[in-house]
């Protein structure tokens, strides 16, 4: 069993969770997570999983989210425990090292097989369920209905206010379909580039220069087009594609891809870094590092199996300014137009050899880096962290549908981000 890091603080300040829950747009935004993504109709019955020691504010969100199924008409049954998959040693959220046979409890594990929906509101869901083989059991072969909700899309909409706990309540309001739409248009001209064969080179200012290519199918298509409502309540296993906004576009394994990834974070490393870390890349595998005093740290937690790229994201949520008081967000989730991060490690859980293989038990994070530019051959998508789709005739005409274009298209401004 992996050892438990103590670890369950998620990185937001109770208080403007709680605020947030209590919040009018709060309360919206969690109604729609359960109306819109987890479907719930009367009758249905719901299990919530929960953290014993939730010191994060995250009380209060179950506790608005359970008056809401009660609203409803759902049978609400409330599971808390110490902890249901562990945060390892060393490691941030967003790093799911190591997690893949973490046994269930039994009572739980029927109880989730009993339920019609289930909400996991605890510390390391979301990608958890993906890397670990009783969710991936759960929801690939028994068809569960697991949905893991954050308290909010992105951490980057929250204040530090408990008194005006939402900073950007454009951003959380944004209209999924406006959003939808963006993504197609970018989705056609990667695809498109992917056909012919195209290269394509994604770099910072903080010295990342990355060139890769991609077959059409690599392209992470159901991550950047939102899912529309109502829909198919089992599109996609663990519940990525039915969540409210789904704010990034980009790739999933790459062909090949060299170059340089140069970060302030890292969940496998316990998050924001010391100093910049240089992660080198070859054939899409690391290679080799140096700047950051947690360099060798890195190569030895990787050092038993090649970590390669599965992931590469970029956000595209116009009025999701990753910034806090004009200083960047090193642990913001990405869903900022123009801020970037590399999924590493194995897409999920594979059998192979006669059991199950290592591939998907490091999964990490390197970023969120800001302010990239990304060519698909010569044609520009991102510029300097400014999302050139939002200029498009065509999604300008979308926007009109929901407000003043020049409102719902202008982006955040981008300062300097020193490294």
């Amino acid at each position: 069993m992996p050892e438990d890091s103590g670890k369950r603080f998620r990185g937001l300040d109770p208080r403007i969770v709680t605020a947030y829950a209590r919040s009018e747009l709060g309360r919206a935004t969690i109604e729609r997570e359960l109306v819109e993504s987890a479907q719930v109709q009367p009758g249905d019955r719901v299990l919530v999983l929960h953290d014993q020691d939730a010191t994060d504010g995250m009380n209060e969100v179950v506790r608005v989210a359970t008056e809401i199924l009660h609203g409803h008409g759902a049978q609400v049954t409330v599971i808390q425990s110490d902890e249901f998959i562990p945060v390892m040693a060393g490691t941030d959220q967003g790093a799911w090292y190591r997690i893949e046979k973490h046994r269930l409890p039994r009572a739980v594990y029927e109880a989730i097989r009993a339920a019609d929906v289930i909400l996991d509101y605890t510390v390391n869901s979301r990608g958890a369920q993906k890397y670990n083989e009783d969710f991936y059991t759960l929801t690939m072969y028994h068809g569960k209905r697991v949905y893991a909700f954050r308290a909010v899309e992105a951490p980057e909409v929250l204040s530090n206010d408990p008194d005006h706990p939402i900073a950007s309540p454009e951003a959380l309001s944004y209209p999924s379909e406006l959003l939808r739409t963006i993504a197609i248009r970018v989705i056609d001209v990667l695809l498109l580039a992917a056909k012919e064969k195209k290269p394509f080179r994604l770099t910072n200012p903080w010295g990342t220069e990355l060139r890769f290519t991609v077959l059409p199918g690599d392209l992470a298509q159901n991550a950047g087009a939102v899912r529309r409502f109502p829909n198919a309540p089992f599109d996609y296993a663990g519940g990525d594609n039915n969540r409210v906004w789904n704010a990034l576009i980009g790739f999933a394994v790459p062909q090949t891809c060299g170059g340089v990834w140069v970060t302030r974070h890292c969940s496998l490393l316990g998050g924001t870094l010391k100093s910049p870390l240089r992660v080198r890349f070859s054939g899409g595998f690391i290679s080799g590092a140096e700047g950051g005093t947690e360099r060798s740290e890195l190569m030895e937690k990787i050092g038993d199996e090649p970590a390669g790229i599965h992931g590469i994201l970029i956000g595209m949520n116009p009025k999701a300014a990753p910034f806090r008081d004009g200083r960047y967000m090193l642990n913001n989730t990405g869903a900022g137009a123009g801020v970037s991060h590399l999924g590493m490690g194995g897409p999920g859980l594979f059998f192979r050899k006669g059991e199950w293989g290592r591939i998907g038990n490091k999964h990490f994070q390197l970023g969120n880096i800001p302010k990239v530019s990304l060519w698909a051959g010569d044609e520009p998508i991102f510029d300097q962290g400014r999302l050139l789709a939002l200029e498009s005739p065509a999604v300008r005409e979308e926007a009109r549908r929901y407000g003043n274009p020049d409102e719902l298209l202008r982006q955040f401004d981008w300062p300097e981000v020193p490294l």
